[in-house]
C-alpha cells in the first residue's frame, strides 16, 4: 500500500506523541502513493509547511527516506525479499530473521507488507524482535474490502492478541480508517475489554493503523493467542447451554409463539436488514457507535 494519505497522516501522529524515529525499519521500502497536492496538504494541516513536502519530493519522488528523515530517523533502513528495490536488508519474511538484527531498531514500520507473507507468524514474530525494548511498532494494514490483494486481511482481534503484554507489547492506540482521501479516523476498543467481538461491515476499502509499544525483549507466542470470545465468553456460554439441555431461553421462547407474532418478527427483520444495507455506505459501516467513536479528522 505504501505512504498513501493515511500513513503520512498517522506518522505525523504518532511524531507528535514523540515516538522516536531514530533509528528506522521499514517493511519493504516504501513509496509514496499520493500526489504532490495532497502530501503539502498533509504538510499543511499538520502544521508544517507546504515548501517543504515540495522539497522533500524533489530530494527523492519515489522513495520515503527523506520524509522519515525529516520526521526525526538518523538511519533509515528497509527489508525486502529481493534486491528489486535496493532494500538495505534483503531477507523473506517467512524466515526468522537472524539474531544479530533482533532489537535493533527504535521504530519499525509495516505500511502493507506482512498481509503479503504467507507465514505470518513468523513475519509479525520477526516485525516485534527487530524492536528494541522501549521502541514501537507501527502496522497500517488492511481490514474490510481488500479482497485478493494479498494472503489476508487483519481484524482487530488479532492485533491485540498478538501485540500483548504476554509477548512484551502494548498497543497505545489502534483506529480504523478508510482510503478515502482525507477521511475521519475511529479509535477501536480490545474485545477482550469489551467482552464482545468487534465487528464492522462496510463498502469502503478500509486500514487499521496500529502503534504499539515494546516494553520487553521475551520469547514470543509462549501461549498461543486465542480469539477472546472464545477463550472468555463463548465456551462460557456453551457450558451453560450444555448445562440446561442445550437450548436457549431465547430459543425456547421463540418455538412457543403464536404464528401472527412470528409473522411481525419476519417483517420487521426485513426492514432492519434494509436499515443494515444502507448503513454499510456509511464509512463505519454496520459498526457499533459506542465502538468506533471518532477520535481525529485529518482534513
Amino acid at each position: 500500500m505504501g505512504f498513501d494519505i493515511s500513513a503520512i497522516n498517522f506518522l505525523f501522529h504518532t511524531r507528535k506523541k514523540d515516538v522516536p524515529f531514530t533509528k528506522t525499519l521499514m517493511l519493504g521500502r516504501q513509496s509514496y502513493q499520493l500526489d504532490e497536492f495532497a502530501f503539502r496538504k498533509c504538510f499543511v494541516q499538520n502544521g508544517r509547511q507546504a515548501a517543504t513536502a515540495t522539497a522533500l519530493l524533489q530530494e527523492d519522488g519515489a522513495y520515503v527516506e527523506p520524509f522519515l528523515r525529516y520526521l526525526g530517523a538518523e538511519t533509515v533502513h528497509s527489508m525486502d525479499a529481493s534486491s528489486y528495490e535496493n532494500a538495505t536488508l534483503i531477507h523473506d519474511l517467512n524466515q526468522p530473521i537472524p539474531a544479530e538484527w533482533r532489537q535493533q531498531y527504535d521504530l519499525v514500520i509495516d505500511t502493507g507488507t506482512l498481509e503479503h507473507v504467507f507465514n505470518f507468524p513468523v513475519a509479525i514474530a520477526n516485525a516485534m524482535q527487530l524492536v528494541a525494548a522501549g521502541g514501537h511498532y507501527i502496522s497500517i494494514t488492511p481490514a474490510n474490502n481488500y479482497f485478493g490483494h494479498g494472503f489476508y486481511q487483519f481484524s482487530p482481534e488479532l492485533l491485540y492478541r498478538v501485540l500483548s503484554p504476554e509477548n512484551g507489547f502494548r498497543v497505545e492506540q489502534m483506529v480504523f480508517t478508510t482510503t478515502r482521501p482525507f477521511t475521519d479516523w475511529y479509535e477501536v476498543p480490545d474485545p477482550k475489554e469489551v467482552r464482545s467481538r468487534v465487528i464492522l461491515e462496510n463498502t469502503r476499502q478500509s486500514y487499521l493503523m496500529t502503534l504499539a509499544k515494546k516494553l520487553a525483549d521475551q520469547p514470543l507466542f509462549q501461549t498461543t493467542p486465542q480469539q477472546s470470545d472464545y477463550e472468555h465468553i463463548a465456551w462460557q456460554e456453551q457450558q451453560s447451554l450444555a448445562a440446561a439441555g442445550g437450548k436457549g431461553l431465547v430459543q425456547q421462547l421463540a418455538a412457543k409463539l403464536p404464528e401472527s407474532v412470528k409473522d411481525r418478527i419476519r417483517h420487521w427483520r426485513t426492514v432492519l436488514r434494509g436499515r443494515h444495507f444502507r448503513a454499510m455506505f456509511r464509512e463505519t459501516g454496520s459498526g457499533r457507535p459506542d465502538f468506533f467513536r471518532k477520535v481525529n479528522r485529518p482534513a
